[in-house]
């Protein structure tokens, strides 16, 4: 797929899934962090949002009432999935510390798992902003609308 369809693969598409599917695998090869990374899996609720706004864009649809509706509850629910978790999920990978589990798991589990968040968080936090820029770009007071005659 990714060599025929180059322009739908760019580098931060393929680092998310190459960080998350490392995860998943350690994760599950090694039994630790599976809470982590089920946390993790929640974020995938907004995929539905942008794949539809793919199929809009396809579509030729930009201007529909659809694909603004799928835009407004898209940018809550990747907010929401994605964004508000951020904080709840280090608190708890923070206090994983002290659990019986901790002295015996490997120190690179616990540095891939870090770095994989890391990575994850900045990413979604970077595609949140990109968001937010559209959808005030969309709202933005005195924005014409295109005039059918």
């Amino acid at each position: 797929m990714i060599l025929f369809y180059k322009e739908l693969f760019d580098i931060q598409f393929i680092l998310h899934h190459l960080v998350a599917l490392l995860s998943a695998q350690f994760s599950l090869n090694y039994h630790v962090f599976l809470y982590f990374v089920l946390i993790r899996l929640i974020s995938e609720g907004s995929t539905i949002f942008i794949n539809m706004r793919w199929f809009l864009l396809s579509l030729s649809m930009k201007e529909s009432k659809l694909y603004r509706i799928n835009g407004l509850i898209g940018f809550i629910v990747f907010g929401l999935v994605r964004i508000v978790p951020i904080i709840p999920f280090w608190k708890k990978f923070y206090d994983y510390r002290n659990y019986s589990d901790w002295p015996q798991t490997p120190l690179f589990l616990i540095i891939i798992c870090a770095v994989n968040a890391v990575i994850l968080d900045c990413l979604n936090i970077f595609w949140f902003y990109r968001i937010v820029s559209i959808v005030y770009k969309t709202l933005k007071p005195g924005k014409t609308q295109k005039k059918t005659n």
